[in-house]
């Protein structure tokens, strides 16, 4: 039965995406999930993403390589997603709001983040929703190129949307 503590989540499918903007241009990698979310066995209501920074994918290497220079992948290789109690809504149809944990560079903040929660059916879960933070926030500076011509702005919007699967 969907929310009990003996449930667990796993992702099928779906992807979280990163856009910013800089004073030139709008700029986005995207990792696609899968199989990517265990329950914490203490708290067995949180589900945890663990998202290798290496693992985001982009059109543009350089920006690659300058996102995982910002997030400090060689000492935090992962980006970390906490989402407490999701498998509390596993039987309702509306929009709700989740406690989420985001850890970037070794540096956690909770966020409550509205999204749509579907029941697709009785095990499965479709979840989407949008954030704004900045990168400040995670005491990261935004990247400046170019002697100063080119500059990052500060926030940020993480766009996600997963399909979940309740295990019992």
């Amino acid at each position: 039965m969907p929310g009990s503590p003996a449930n667990s989540l796993s992702s099928d499918s779906g992807q979280i995406q990163i856009i910013g903007k800089s004073n030139l241009n709008t700029f986005s990698l995207t990792y696609p999930l899968e199989g990517s979310v265990v329950v914490d066995e203490e708290c067995a209501n949180t589900s945890i993403l663990h998202i290798p920074i290496v693992d985001f994918e982009t059109s543009s290497n350089g920006l690659k390589k300058d996102f995982e220079k910002l997030l400090q992948s060689e000492n935090h290789p992962e980006i970390t997603i906490q989402l407490s109690g999701l498998t509390d809504f596993a039987q309702e149809y509306q929009s709700n709001t989740l406690q989420v944990t985001i850890t970037l560079a070794g540096t956690s903040k909770l966020f409550e983040i509205p999204c749509a929660i579907d029941l697709i059916s009785p095990d499965k879960l479709y979840v989407r929703g949008r954030v704004t933070l900045s990168m400040s926030e995670f005491l990261l500076e935004p990247p400046v190129k170019v002697f100063g011509l080119v500059r990052v702005e500060d926030l940020v919007d993480i766009l996600f949307q997963v399909n979940f699967t309740v295990k019992d």
